[in-house]
């Protein structure tokens, strides 16, 4: 199983997360999965992202099976939940969850 990371509005449970299909503008409306980045640099940088802790906006760490590569991501089909955080937390200690959690 590959790492992704995702950030989501609201607190979902994997189960919830498993028979979700993320809506995206930039590819044809949505096949299986929700949208993810395989990397902390990646997700940063991705146009849904931001700081702000509000709107019980969270980052999930996440095991799962990659669906197919997006503009700006992946879909992925997630079979874990390995952590959860606020958005601030995760931007302070990315480099130390790059390394731990990152595929290499």
């Amino acid at each position: 199983m590959t790492t992704y990371f995702r950030y989501q509005i609201g607190r979902y449970t994997l189960e919830e997360m498993q028979s979700y299909t993320s809506e995206d503008g930039g590819d044809d409306g949505g096949t299986e999965g929700v949208c993810a980045c395989e990397s902390v640099s990646e997700l940063m940088r991705n146009t849904v992202w931001s700081e702000d802790d509000g709107y019980e906006a969270e980052v999930v760490i996440m095991r799962g099976q990659r669906v197919e590569r997006i503009y700006d991501g992946v879909r992925v089909y997630p079979t874990e939940i390995v952590k959860t955080m606020k958005p601030s937390e995760f931007a302070a200690n990315a480099d130390d969850i790059a390394c731990n959690y990152e595929e290499w």
